[in-house]
């Protein structure tokens, strides 16, 4: 199946981003349990985070971003 990247840059107060955290953390460990998520993680100081994702294709792979807490309050 083929792997799709998401790089989410945070806007630089980043004060949004932080509400939304738990949120996000949780529907990616949903997509991890479900096995279409390969892995996630953040970078730097809250700049932004980078999600590895597996799709049967790639609109699959964008709903899934779509629906990504932090794209749905434009947190990223």
């Amino acid at each position: 199946m083929p792997l799709f990247t998401l790089a989410l840059r945070f806007p630089e107060t980043g004060d949004q981003s932080r509400n939304v955290r738990e949120r996000h953390r949780n529907y990616l460990a949903d997509l991890r349990d479900d096995g279409k998520v390969v892995a996630a993680g953040p970078w730097g100081r809250d700049h932004g985070a980078l999600i590895v994702y597996q799709a049967t294709d790639g609109n699959e792979a964008r709903a899934m971003m779509a629906n990504d807490p932090y794209v749905v309050r434009g947190c990223a």
